[in-house]
């Protein structure tokens, strides 16, 4: 699953369900030490903790040790480069992030998740440019994939080509209506481009997704008097 960006906000509940399968593979990963399914579950259940010293010690076991795992084929060794990449990305070490969104893609160049958070790891270093080159190829090749959309609509903002951003933004929440930020991001591109109506409109779609914005809030209370006829 691509990122883009997506900030989950977690209930206790899931949590503590996080904590237990945890705990569990952990226990599991005592017992059977050689089972790299166990390294990976370990891993991706540290990750949905938020513990990516964890997450990426266990990735990285399996990618150190593929020769014990002699289950290990090439879709396992891509799925834990690109489970390291997204560890690494959360923690904010990029160059290590591109390293294994690579290695991924090396392995399998379809895997049009890596391919799109390669992108965004690129505009997160400020390389417009690649980012643009890579995430443009993506959406050539998938128009519908939504992290592509979302991500070059990212790159175009962040470009100044707000009517670009605009448009994509536009084609991503026609598939996924329910993103805050893809919302606001639409309104603040179309302040730039001075169609203060739909932006007012958009602003206030962003505010019911995510009341608690300030960014949000602080929008519509300097539009709704520009927008009001």
């Amino acid at each position: 699953m691509a990122v883009l960006g997506l900030l989950t906000l977690l209930t206790a509940r899931q949590v503590g369900a996080w904590r237990d399968s945890t705990t569990l593979y952990e226990r599991s990963l005592a017992a059977t030490p050689e089972s790299w399914a166990l390294h990976n579950n370990l891993g991706n259940a540290y990750s949905r903790a938020g513990n990516y010293d964890g997450a990426i010690r266990e990735f990285s076991t399996i990618l150190d040790h593929a020769g014990h795992f002699l289950t290990l084929m090439g879709e396992h060794r891509e799925e834990a480069h690109y489970n390291l990449a997204i560890a690494y990305q959360e923690q904010g070490d990029l160059g290590q992030a591109i390293a294994h969104y690579q290695q991924a893609i090396a392995l399998n160049p379809a895997n049009l998740d890596a391919q799109s958070n390669l992108g965004l790891v690129y505009l997160r270093q400020g390389k417009v440019e690649q980012a643009r080159q890579q995430l443009e190829w993506v959406v050539r090749v998938q128009p519908g994939y939504p992290a592509g959309l979302y991500n070059l609509a990212e790159v175009y903002r962040a470009a100044g080509e707000d009517e670009r951003a605009a448009r994509l933004y536009e084609r991503f929440l026609r598939l996924r209506n329910d993103y805050p930020p893809a919302v606001a991001h639409l309104a603040a591109s179309y302040e730039k481009l001075g169609l203060l109506a739909e932006a007012t409109a958009a602003y206030r779609r962003a505010a019911l997704l995510d009341p608690t914005d300030p960014a949000t809030q602080a929008a519509l209370r300097r539009l709704q008097p520009l927008a009001t006829p």
